[in-house]
């Protein structure tokens, strides 16, 4: 989903980060992790087998597999107690192609350790994670933050709050038909944004709650092209150039039968969500945003696993233009396509070569547009590239590499941790 810019730049990196070690580690159906599958294998990683358990007691950590001795993070993640460095390569074209995000992760036990779900299976209960970060890019964009997230375990009620100052500088592309030109300008913003959410998840499978973003803006125009004195530039400047508040509620639904939070080799995960910001919760914006994501992952066999990822935006009523849905592809820098409506289709197939070794390759179509009407006017936005993964921790499938990817204008490398298609 497209995010107010500070939240979806720095926050997005460093607390989607803590919220799926939580999620992956101690998460709704993760269970202790068994020794016997192999570092090829494609099947679930995360099972139950009896007698075996994260360890309890401090010892020291291997950087080696209990299989194939290959280099593994695995037994530091299921003993990780206390601090846990975790830096992170920012490559966002839209950031200056280059930075990196250095974040301080604490990690709490939880109290119960184990204990059953709806089915009667043995599942981690959930720690208490709490970070601080702080990131830089080449383009001068930098910020702070911390977050924290945990379980009310009585009722099942999941919940996170994360905080953080932001000075990003992002460019703008507008068409302009008149002149047959596409002109960009560079703004600033400096935000202060806060996030809170809470989500209960039911019968392993589904999930509900809610997501409250506020955020202090001011938003100022640092450069332009040479069309500087072009109208419309004067009048966006005019409208953005001040302090604004942003206060958003946001209701969400879930499903999710995904094998695995990081790279999935199976299973579905659809989310349906609505952003209403309001002069009632106290925003200088009214309008509302709705959106569906579907990720899909199947097998086809063993070594070739085939994914698809379909989402659809539409934002109603009068948002900041930092708000519009975006279109969001590797290859494709950030906020470089807008509209009301944004539309999007990405398909990526992955294929184990040898023992822990990926190729990953990728393409996608998507459009963006004001109305459906102009649907069929509207260009083609399309990415196309390729990669690597290496199955870095295997008791939990974790997979790291890195993809290149080509858009209409322009491409980009990144650093992946887990899927190209991580979200929140």
């Amino acid at each position: 989903m497209s995010k107010i810019i500070s939240v979806k730049v720095f926050g997005s990196i460093f607390f989607i980060l803590l919220l799926n070690i939580q999620n992956q580690l101690y998460g709704q159906g993760a269970t202790v992790l068994q020794d016997s599958i192999k570092p090829d294998s494609t099947e679930l990683i995360i099972t139950w087998q009896d007698g075996v358990k994260p360890d309890t007691e401090k010892h020291k950590v291997s950087f080696k597999d209990s299989l194939d001795g290959q280099f593994d993070l695995s037994d530091l993640l299921i003993n990780a107690h206390g601090f846990v460095p975790v830096p992170v390569l920012i490559t966002e074209p839209a950031l200056g192609g280059i930075g990196g995000l250095l974040a301080g992760v604490f990690m709490q036990p939880p109290a119960q350790r184990v204990k059953m779900n709806h089915k009667g299976h043995p599942i981690l209960g959930r720690p208490t994670i709490m970070g601080v970060g702080a990131m830089y890019t080449a383009n001068n964009s930098w910020g702070v933050g911390g977050g924290y997230t945990g379980e009310w375990d009585k009722i099942g009620l999941i919940y996170s709050v994360a905080a953080a100052y932001a000075d990003v500088n992002m460019d703008f592309y507008r068409e302009l038909p008149l002149l047959n030109k596409e002109a960009h300008a560079t703004f600033n913003f400096r935000a202060v944004p806060v996030y809170l959410s809470a989500r209960k998840t039911f019968l392993d499978y589904f999930g509900a709650g809610l997501k409250y973003v506020f955020c202090y803006m001011d938003v100022t125009l640092s450069d332009k092209d040479t069309l500087q004195g072009h109208y419309y530039f004067n009048q966006l400047v005019e409208k953005v150039e001040s302090k604004k508040i942003i206060s958003r509620l946001t209701p969400i639904l879930t499903f999710d039968s995904r094998d695995n939070i990081f790279s999935p080799n199976n299973g579905i995960r659809i989310d349906v969500q609505m952003d209403w910001s309001n002069k009632v919760l106290g925003s200088d914006f009214n309008y509302i945003q709705a959106g569906a994501e579907g990720y899909g992952y199947w097998q086809v066999f063993k070594p070739w696993v085939a994914s698809l990822r379909l989402e659809w935006e539409q934002i109603f009523n009068n948002p900041a233009f930092y708000m519009l849905p975006e279109i969001q592809l590797r290859g494709v820098p950030a906020y470089r396509y807008q509209g009301n409506i944004t539309t999007l289709a990405e398909t990526e197939q992955r294929v184990n070569i040898y023992k822990r070794w990926w190729l990953v390759a990728f393409g996608g179509l998507a459009k963006a547009f004001d109305s459906y009407s102009d649907f069929s006017d509207a260009d083609w936005v399309y990415n196309y590239g390729g990669g690597f993964r290496y199955l870095i921790a295997r008791k939990f499938g974790l997979q790291m590499g890195a993809d290149v990817g080509f858009g209409p204008s322009d491409w980009g490398v990144y650093v992946v941790f887990g899927s190209g298609w991580l979200r929140d």
